[in-house]
């Protein structure tokens, strides 16, 4: 996994053998305290990023053939109206103007983390059309 810029990249190598149920869970539970989570007006714990589970289970026969099966899991951050979930809400520009006079002014910093969760948002967004996309050609493909 790498980070880039504010966003985790699943590279694909993140697999870890489990003998156990407990194993299962304290695997979910690190993964979930990893989550970033923010209060909206929709939700007081809205997850802020989409999560993949591909559990993989072998199994071998008595003759000794291995059958191999795959369930995969997504907990989908939710998508989200601005309007609704007031993501947008503390948002303001770097420098307000009235009448052609300068009446406050925000750092650069303060400006970005005020954008912080319309950006979230968006990327969440985004996300959840991406994978319409994907699961529409995928169905039209299966249709021909």
């Amino acid at each position: 996994t790498d980070r880039v810029g504010h966003r985790y990249v699943l590279d694909g190598h993140t697999e870890f053998v489990v003998e156990s149920w407990e194993q299962v869970q304290a695997l979910l539970e690190s993964g979930n305290e990893a989550k970033r989570m923010a209060a909206t007006a929709m939700n007081d714990r809205s997850t802020r990023a989409h999560t993949l589970l591909v559990l993989t289970l072998t199994q071998t026969t008595t003759s000794g053939f291995q059958v191999r099966s795959r369930l995969f899991l997504a907990d989908l951050g939710g998508s989200e109206k601005v309007s609704k979930s007031k993501a947008d809400a503390g948002l303001a520009a770097p420098v307000t103007m009235v009448g052609g006079v300068e009446v406050d002014r925000l750092t650069w910093h303060e400006y970005y983390q005020r954008r912080r969760r319309i950006q979230e948002t968006q990327h969440i967004n985004a996300g959840l059309f991406a994978l319409k996309k994907v699961i529409e050609a995928l169905h039209t493909r299966s249709e021909m």
